[in-house]
């Protein structure tokens, strides 16, 4: 059939605020940086057990701060895809149509936390390997070191480096 033969009712109301081609592809990102933003504090928790748990040793808590610098990692990894999921939740507001504001400031902002988390990851990772060799032969610490450190990885894959997009998610069509 040709444009002219269907009838205004029988149209989808693409419009320069409304794109719901585009609102039914985000629905993937938004699982996906969710459960990034859930995995990222269960890598905080791990964290913060591995420095509670971390060993006393005459009063000498030499590498401590590593254990710390792992938290301040966790902690920043999980604020990073707080940001990402709250990113796609506005930019699918404003492809929903109910919101009226311009995405050029959050895709911006998204885009250049996308980077600082390959940053954090390999900050995370160096520290948790140097965190392992001060540590040694404490089981319980080590583990909450390593389950932190996966844990911080794959939320860094789960919605870190999950950016908001301007013209939608990979994939989608912009009418």
């Amino acid at each position: 059939m040709r444009d002219e033969q269907y009838a205004a009712d029988d149209l989808p109301s693409y419009g320069a605020h409304e794109q719901p081609a585009i609102v039914s592809r985000t629905r993937r990102h938004l699982r996906t940086t969710l459960l990034g933003t859930i995995v990222a504090a269960l890598s905080l928790v791990s964290a913060v057990a591995a420095l509670v748990t971390y060993p006393d040793i005459d009063g000498v808590f030499q590498g401590r701060g590593w254990a710390q610098v792992m938290v301040w990692c966790s902690v920043a990894m999980l604020v990073l895809c707080l940001w990402q999921h709250l990113s796609w939740l506005r930019a699918t507001e404003v492809w929903h149509g109910r919101r009226n504001s311009d995405l050029v400031a959050v895709v911006a902002v998204s885009w250049i936390l996308q980077l600082v988390s390959y940053a954090i990851s390999v900050i995370a990772l160096v520290v948790c390997v140097i965190a392992l060799v001060e540590v040694g032969r404490f089981a319980t610490t080590a583990v909450f070191l390593v389950l932190s450190l996966i844990a911080l990885l794959a939320a860094q894959v789960l919605a870190g480096v999950q950016y908001v997009r301007a013209e939608g998610p990979p994939g989608a069509v912009q009418f």
